[in-house]
């Protein structure tokens, strides 16, 4: 399922939100965080540095502040300097938006599955049938009929259907109950 933009907006914001945080838990001000990205290149003003592409601080406030996206490269030189683990920082933030958004969540159809002749599908059809409506790991029926995956249940569900994740989700796709 792809994400909506106000699904993208909300990370954008989280991430911006969490690298903030861990800069003032440093006690750094925005010129601190980008001394430690460059050392040997930020002067003493805190300008920009054009040839070595040294970030503005007012950039990095736009990326604090969700208002600009950070790049995955910047992204990882940022958490670097701040000795945080990037992963953690991109969970953390997925985790306040999903509870609103429920990002990334595939629906299944239980009858579309069912009917299913789709070979990669067996072993979900019958952890399905042996279920009976009861909560399967993270996995919930929101209705009679219908199953939400969660992003993190996708790699053992992959590993059950005996594929990866990718084509599971290829897969899943003619499962979603919104579609005919």
């Amino acid at each position: 399922m792809q994400p909506t933009a106000d699904e993208l907006d909300a990370i954008t914001r989280a991430l911006g939100e969490l690298l903030r945080r861990c800069r003032e838990e440093r006690g750094w001000t925005r010129d601190d965080l980008r001394r430690a990205m460059f050392p040997h290149v930020v002067d003493h003003e805190g300008q920009e540095d054009d040839d070595k592409g040294v970030p503005h601080r007012a950039t990095i406030a736009t990326w604090e502040l969700g208002t600009r996206s950070i790049t995955m490269i910047r992204f990882v030189q940022v958490c670097a300097a701040l000795k945080v683990n990037p992963g953690d920082v991109v969970n953390q933030a997925l985790d306040r938006v999903r509870p609103a958004a429920q990002l990334g969540v595939i629906l299944i159809d239980g009858q579309k599955l069912a009917r299913s002749t789709n070979p990669r599908l067996q072993r979900l059809k019958e952890w399905a049938a042996s279920r009976n409506g009861r909560q399967f790991g993270a996995l919930t029926s929101t209705a009679a009929d219908v199953i939400e995956v969660p992003p993190a249940a996708l790699g053992p569900l992959a590993a059950l259907a005996k594929c990866n994740s990718s084509q599971l989700i290829d897969a899943l796709r003619d499962l979603d109950p919104d579609r005919s």
